[in-house]
């Protein structure tokens, strides 16, 4: 095997860690975008719960100032039901009285039951509130990791990339080029040879091709997937 193609396998090599750090860099600003979009869902369940509870009170308010209202009604009939003369209408308003009670009472049972579901969207409120502050507690601390990750990832890419350095000076410049050009539209660039294919599209390699590898005077490459050739086995090349 010629140190060029050496070469390019080692840069193969480091190139799939580059990309595998160059991966997790972008990975982990949409890692975190997930958890705060976790805190944004309880910000708006606290927001819809908020909202609830306001047209609760509202629905309470409401209901009390009917019973003022119905209470004060009953107040002034029952003034005048002594100036009246006749007992049809003192039974009449009488029956007013007493549909305006039913009235109230029904209106305290509703309000007993806004007043409940009050206690109960509260509670609700209370727990979404605990779980919002654990996942921005949770988010902080994810970030402090990711933090630390990405310092790491920055002095490994670091290292890799001087390993890479010298291996690609080591190259021909245009070869370099070419590898890059081909490593943009299809992965892997360097591809064996086996029992007469290509190990990168499993197309078949003609003899000739395969003889052309075999002198290792210059790269050759895929006439199908225009991928580099090598032969690692000359004995399972065929």
């Amino acid at each position: 095997m010629s140190e060029e193609i050496k070469h390019l396998l080692k840069l193969q090599k480091l190139d799939r860690v580059l990309d595998k750090i160059n991966a997790r860099f972008q990975e982990i600003p949409r890692l975190i975008k997930e958890e705060e979009n976790h805190a944004e869902q309880f910000e708006e369940e606290i927001k819809q719960l908020q909202e609830e509870f306001k047209d609760l009170q509202m629905q309470i308010k409401e209901a009390e100032i009917n019973i003022k209202s119905t209470k004060d009604f009953i107040s002034s009939h029952k003034e005048k039901l002594n100036t009246l003369k006749n007992n049809e209408s003192y039974k009449k308003m009488q029956d007013e009285i007493s549909q305006k009670d039913e009235e109230i009472n029904d209106a305290e049972i509703v309000i007993l039951e806004l007043l409940e579901s009050s206690d109960q969207i509260t509670e609700k409120i209370k727990e979404a509130k605990s779980r919002l502050a654990a996942k921005k507690t949770e988010i902080k601390e994810t970030r402090e990791k990711f933090q630390q990750e990405i310092k790491q990832l920055e002095k490994n890419k670091k290292e890799v990339e001087e390993r890479i350095a010298p291996i690609t000076e080591a190259i021909d410049r245009k070869t370099v080029d070419l590898y890059y050009k081909i490593k943009e539209r299809k992965t892997p660039v360097m591809v064996k040879v086996k029992n007469s294919t290509s190990g990168g599209c499993h197309a078949s390699i003609r003899p000739q091709t395969i003889n052309e590898i075999l002198k290792e005077d210059n790269i050759i490459k895929c006439e199908n997937c225009s991928r580099f050739l090598y032969i690692e086995d000359k004995g399972n090349a065929l």
